[in-house]
């Protein structure tokens, strides 16, 4: 699936990096919004307790939840039904 035909609410893999200087992570959140132009989703998710929200380049992103497709495991703990996407 291609990144820009995610929609708001849809649940989200992606990889960020939450602290300056820190290493790149494995994440799960919900989209926001997709930004054609700039090739980026916003996405909210929880770091800790912490709800946060970030742009994340379509490059960085990883796969979409859906009951259609294949069980995956990312980052050792997100587990399910997924589509990996495809930056463009």
């Amino acid at each position: 699936m291609k990144c820009s035909e995610l929609k708001k609410g849809d649940t989200v893999v992606f990889n960020v990096t939450v602290y300056s200087g820190g290493k790149e992570e494995v994440y799960d959140g919900n989209v926001i919004y997709v930004d054609n132009e700039r090739k980026a989703v916003c996405v909210c998710y929880l770091e800790g307790y912490k709800s946060r929200s970030d742009i994340i380049p379509f490059e960085k992103m990883i796969a979409k939840a859906d009951e259609n497709g294949e069980e995956m495991l990312f980052g050792g703990w997100i587990r399910g039904k997924s589509v990996l996407l495809e930056a463009e």
